[in-house]
């Protein structure tokens, strides 16, 4: 196995990965999800890793920045209280 940055040449293999993963039910949302971080400016700095079983791509990990909005009078216990919902 092999692990390497993705390139633009494997988004549909990675996204069908994410499609796999997610399954029907949510695999649709995730893969509209992960194309949207590719295209966000914002989301940048970003890397996104493949895994790679003889050239076939087998995996997929995303990490991208996100700013959590910060919101006033919220206990900071129950702002990490809400966030371990997610």
């Amino acid at each position: 196995m092999i692990i390497r940055e993705s390139r633009d040449k494997d988004l549909n293999a990675l996204l069908e990965v994410e499609k796999q993963a997610f399954g029907d039910d949510e695999g649709p949302e995730i893969v509209e999800l992960v194309k949207a971080l590719f295209d966000d400016p914002t989301a940048k700095p970003l890397l996104s890793l493949i895994a790679l079983d003889e050239q076939r791509v087998i995996g997929h990990i995303m990490f991208a920045k996100y700013l959590i909005p910060f919101q006033r009078n919220l206990p900071v216990h129950g702002w990490f209280k809400s966030l371990s919902r997610v």
